[in-house]
């Protein structure tokens, strides 16, 4: 999508430089508009680079809602290269990201800018050379926002919230309850016992515990389930690790076990090993071939990903996917805390929060369905 960017203030016109025909370094063009397509002017648009979450500013302009800059300058520990403009525009107002057109997307994303730089970083890996673009869309933060997913043709969907009323809008749909699970049984004396790990992927590091009532562990003989189990999962480096389970199984033999948290896809890992009596431990770094396909824990593709506000409810006709329905869950609730269960369905970086970072979680993991 091309955008066309009409100054409408004549008497202080945008006056945005054109880059010289032979640009002898990388240089990046910063555009700021609303939905609407009219420019609006930000406390400051800067050129800047980030490690991780942290980033810094190396060069920057006030009251600009369209500025050239040259690459920031190569820093060692710095692998990303971008733009950032401020959270407030040039009338001290508060704005939120409402969308963001980007050239070579495939390479960029969107970054915190950090504790030590306020505001919003968009920054792209493996940018040496040639030019960079990047148009954001931004709102008044005190509207409630209406979010939009419109999937592309590539895996990344287009994205975009325009601003709706303040007033609260009624719930289209919210999270179903649990459904009914078979409880756990007291162990029987030849039960085996059982321990894993596994990748969520878009949860950061501070999420170091989530609790056993949001975990749903299922022991399945082919479609037949065995046993449904819930149990906490505690951070262990890029893992999360189950504590012992015991597990009635009639026989000793190979079952399948699946794995799902209430804000995520579920995964299942079949020709798990299971021997009455013995613990199976599929849980440190080398695993053996008794874990059955738990050996590919380490895949990205064997990984649990965040956006399913349907929990355990696998009658909600959304259940293990990512799609419309979870959007509208997260419109109702977008800009409040995470207080309520139908609201921390929503929750899906488990910061307290309904935010942007839970928008933009939803949006990369968009169309994706569980196993």
């Amino acid at each position: 999508m091309t955008f066309v960017v009409k100054n409408t203030d004549t008497s202080n016109p945008t006056n945005t430089p054109t880059p010289p025909l032979s640009t002898p370094t990388p240089y990046l063009e910063i555009k700021v508009v609303n939905p609407q397509l009219t420019p609006v002017r930000m406390k400051s648009i800067c050129s800047s680079r980030c490690n991780n979450n942290n980033c810094d500013n190396s060069f920057c302009d006030s009251n600009k809602d369209a500025k050239i800059f040259a690459k920031s300058p190569t820093k060692n520990g710095f692998d990303r290269y971008g733009a950032r403009i401020s959270k407030k525009n040039s009338a001290d107002k508060n704005m939120v990201i409402v969308e963001v057109e980007a050239s070579n997307s495939n390479q960029g994303k969107l970054d915190k800018c950090g504790s030590d730089v306020s505001g919003f970083c968009y920054t792209w890996s493996n940018w040496n050379t040639g030019k960079r673009e990047i148009t954001f869309k931004v709102g008044l933060s005190s509207v409630t926002p209406t979010l939009t997913i419109t999937p592309t043709g590539t895996p990344t969907p287009t994205v975009t919230m325009t601003p709706g009323p303040s007033s609260t809008p009624t719930p289209s749909l919210t999270a179903g309850p649990s459904p009914t699970t078979t409880p756990s049984t007291t162990p029987a004396p030849d039960a085996a016992r059982f321990r894993f790990k596994i990748k969520l992927a878009d949860l950061p590091i501070a999420v170091d515990h989530i609790n056993a009532e949001d975990v749903l562990i299922e022991v399945l003989d082919g479609p037949t389930l065995v046993q449904a189990v819930n149990r906490a999962l505690t951070r262990g480096g890029d893992y999360y690790i189950s504590g012992d389970m015991m597990l009635n199984i009639p026989v000793s033999k190979t079952y399948t076990i699946s794995v799902k948290v209430k804000t995520t896809t579920r995964q299942t890992f079949a020709n798990v090993n299971l021997i009455q009596g013995e613990l199976r431990d599929c849980s440190g770094v080398t695993l053996d071939n008794n874990c059955g396909e738990l050996v590919g824990v380490t895949n990205a593709d064997r990984a649990l990903y965040s956006g399913d506000s349907d929990g355990f409810n696998n009658e909600s006709g959304s259940y293990n996917k990512i799609d419309s329905a979870d959007l509208q869950v997260l419109i109702t609730y977008y800009n409040q805390t995470a207080s309520t269960d139908a609201s921390r369905a929503v929750d899906f970086n488990m910061d307290g929060q309904i935010d942007i970072n839970d928008f933009e979680i939803l949006a990369k993991n968009y169309g994706l369905q569980g196993i």
